[in-house]
């Protein structure tokens, strides 16, 4: 029984099986935005089942008070950065990198991390210890500052200038 549903034909080395009683047809997807379906309990025997009005909300209380919030307050504003010297942890590590034995040898790179954040800045920019924690604790604030003020920040206010 099952042969006779199914057609075979040889042509050219090829083996074809087709019969539309075999096909599957492919489930539709479910719909994109599906209609929420509302919380009904299970109804009581002692009370009656009623069904809860749906209430329509005409106008939003944000635009139709009658006082407009003056643009100078939704405007965001930027928060100023400090370091605090007990958020930091400090180390001091041999530098790599171009400049042969004396950066090698040297301990001259700043690693900085800020506890709170865990960012971690490491530099070597310079050939000396101080300017470069000078130079980490820039770089630190400078990220903080994006991190904390976004848009806002001296990091996007440079990249937008220049």
């Amino acid at each position: 029984m099952l042969r006779s549903l199914r057609t075979l034909s040889l042509s050219a080395g090829v083996r074809t099986i087709a019969s539309s009683a075999f096909t599957r047809q492919k489930p539709t997807p479910p719909p994109l935005n599906p209609k929420p379906q509302p919380f009904t309990q299970p109804p009581d025997k002692d009370k009656p089942h009623t069904t809860p009005k749906p209430t329509l909300i005409t106008s939003d209380p944000i635009t139709s008070s009658s006082r407009a919030t003056p643009p100078h307050l939704l405007q965001r504003k930027r928060l100023p950065i400090t370091l605090d010297e007990t958020q930091l942890e400090e180390n001091f590590i041999k530098g790599s990198g171009k400049g042969g034995q004396k950066v090698n040898k040297a301990v001259s790179c700043v690693q900085l991390k800020h506890v709170p954040t865990g960012i971690i800045i490491k530099t070597q920019r310079f050939r000396d210890l101080v300017s470069n924690r000078k130079e980490a604790r820039k770089l630190l604030s400078l990220d903080l500052d994006d991190l904390y003020n976004g848009s806002l920040s001296k990091k996007e206010a440079c990249n937008e200038n220049g």
